[in-house]
């Protein structure tokens, strides 16, 4: 079963993180978003919220495939899950919450430098963990009431059913093993089914926290949300959210991300690159252009390299395209501290690593040359760093040093 679903798994990513996908534009986002109702509840937000995503993300044939291999599989998964889950419905009639902090805390993005830390002073016992195993889960009868109560409220929608059955099955075996009194999430902001779970764990007394995990623009995929509480990183951010129809309380605090990984040094002279640029999800074009670009700063004397990101990009596709000219970074090697500390200018469409620059007092800036369409929406976008980079690239380019 772990192996149907990492095809599952693969088959959806490879649709949510298409680079060569055209994405409606920011009117066409703003007109669906409010051609819906306010929600009546958690399970209409839940479905407003996959109604976003599906127009954002899926074309009508990958809708049409997603239901129909999840109908497929539902019948299976609810009598597995649901079977597993009776042994533990005398627990949960008795619940009882510990004082514990449950951490989600993958490998794949640490938390070390995200995390809230005036979240953990609030309880004596932190636990992480990192995420759950699909051949482990199950469905107590209280969360399966509230699966079916999204089955009946949207009957046809099956790939939105099976989503929700896994999403309170993990949540079923969290509160069984671990009972904290509360529990983060993040890189939850596509969660439809979160908003079905903040009220099952708010039903027994448990906390569901979100927090931020890098850098957010307009994007009606993250619309809907609703936590207990979501932690963000400035009031842009609960401005832009609130812009998106998200319901939650909300706080505001500083990560270590933003405090400055490294200090500039004196001069340009005393880095060992130029440049630095940071790559993120970029198609095959714009690869090239951005090689043409470095080729006119080798040409001036100066010495640059690229970074691949450690999820999104093709890094296979840049090292054949900048591999034999300039430096391609090991992301598993070379930490992200000690990529930024060498190099005097960085450079990047959108990206996180923007900001950490920023923050450190570093020059910072924005690519306008490798897709010109994705650079002029970034104001309509709401994107922090539009005026507060130092130049952009064209400008860099233009300049002649």
């Amino acid at each position: 079963m772990g192996f149907l679903f990492k095809i599952y798994a693969a088959i959806n990513n490879r649709i949510l993180f298409d680079a060569e996908k055209e994405h409606p534009s920011v009117q066409e986002q703003k007109k669906f978003l409010h051609s819906f109702a306010e929600p009546g509840n958690v399970t209409e937000r839940s479905f407003y919220k996959y109604q976003c995503l599906m127009f954002y993300s899926y074309s009508k044939g990958q809708r049409i495939f997603m239901n129909f291999i999840s109908f497929l599989a539902l019948g299976l998964l609810i009598l597995l899950y649901r079977a597993r889950g009776i042994r533990h419905d005398k627990f949960m009639k008795g619940f009882q919450p510990r004082d514990i902090l449950l951490r989600k805390a993958t490998k794949r993005i640490p938390i070390t430098d995200i995390f809230p830390e005036a979240l953990n002073a609030c309880y004596p016992e932190a636990v992480d963990y990192d995420g759950v195993s699909y051949s482990e889960i199950f469905i107590t009868g209280d969360a399966f009431s509230r699966f079916w109560k999204a089955v009946k409220a949207h009957p046809f929608y099956f790939h939105y059913h099976m989503v929700v059955l896994l999403r309170l099955a993990q949540a079923s075996f969290l509160l069984c093993k671990y009972a904290p009194k509360c529990i983060t999430t993040y890189v939850c902001e596509r969660e439809f089914a979160d908003p079905i779970l903040t009220e099952y764990f708010e039903s027994h007394q448990v906390q569901y926290h979100g927090f931020m995990h890098g850098d957010y623009l307009y994007s009606i995929e993250q619309a809907f949300m609703y936590f207990s509480k979501y932690w963000l990183w400035g009031e842009h951010y609960r401005t832009l959210f609130k812009s998106m129809r998200c319901a939650f309380d909300t706080e505001i605090y500083t990560p270590k991300k933003w405090a400055g990984i490294v200090k500039p040094r004196k001069s340009m002279e005393d880095y060992d690159y130029y440049a630095t640029y940071y790559f993120s999800n970029e198609k095959k074009e714009s690869i090239e252009i951005l090689k043409d670009a470095f080729l006119k700063l080798k040409g001036r004397g100066h010495k640059c390299k690229v970074r691949p990101h450690p999820r999104f990009s093709n890094v296979n596709m840049i090292k054949d395209i900048f591999g034999k000219e300039f430096e391609v970074e090991d992301t598993s090697k070379i930490a992200i501290e000690e990529s930024l500390e060498c190099s005097y200018i960085t450079i990047a469409l959108i990206s996180t690593v923007l900001t950490q620059a920023y923050y450190s007092g570093k020059k910072v800036v924005i690519d306008d040359i490798s897709d010109p369409k994705v650079y002029e929406q970034l104001r309509e976008k709401e994107y922090i760093l539009i005026d507060k980079a130092d130049m952009l690239f064209s400008e860099l380019l233009e300049r002649g040093d």
